[in-house]
């Protein structure tokens, strides 16, 4: 597993890669994310990343949750017992959506507040910096370069609270 600030699981994908690029070796500043080659489907990067539990990787995408699914969901839960911001979080989303909450920005404004990274092709998401997405997306704010990926098809929100992409990866400059 890494890391996890709040109970929220990052999932590795060492076990796709054969290899890991933790350690003190690993400069953010030396990679950047393009296009993966080839492309994965989200199923074949949940098989790859996390055999166990590929089953478990829900898109968020078309989902709507009311207000106490929301509150149900176990990474929002989470937040709430462990984070003062947690409590604003979901405060702030509950004032704004309602009993009508879509799953999927709920995710994308969580994963903008506490951005652990992204899970990509051959990398856990602890190596993909905010860096990487805002350079990626062409913006300077992290909440709108996840908005951009998402609408043009680049990273599918899942309903644990994380953000993958089978279809980028990290590549040295």
């Amino acid at each position: 597993m890494g890391r996890s600030r709040v109970g929220r699981r990052v999932r590795p994908l060492w076990r796709c890669t054969g290899r890991s690029y933790a350690g003190r070796g690993y400069d953010p500043a030396r990679y950047r994310l393009a296009p993966a080659e080839p492309w994965l489907t989200l199923e074949e990067l949940a098989q790859a990343a996390d055999p166990d539990n590929a089953a478990a990787w829900q898109p968020a995408t078309g989902l709507v949750w009311d207000r106490h699914e929301f509150l149900d969901q176990p990474w929002v839960s989470d937040w709430m017992a462990d984070w003062d911001d947690g409590e604003y979080f979901c405060a702030t989303v509950l004032a704004r959506y309602g009993d009508f909450i879509p799953a999927d920005l709920a995710v994308l404004e969580a994963v903008a507040i506490d951005f652990q990274g992204i899970e990509t092709v051959g990398h856990e998401a602890s190596f993909v910096h905010e860096s990487h997405v805002n350079a990626f997306a062409g913006v300077n704010d992290l909440h709108l370069a996840l908005h951009t990926l998402y609408r043009d098809h680049w990273i599918t929100p899942l309903t644990d609270g994380t953000i993958v992409s089978p279809r980028l990866s990290l590549t040295p400059l």
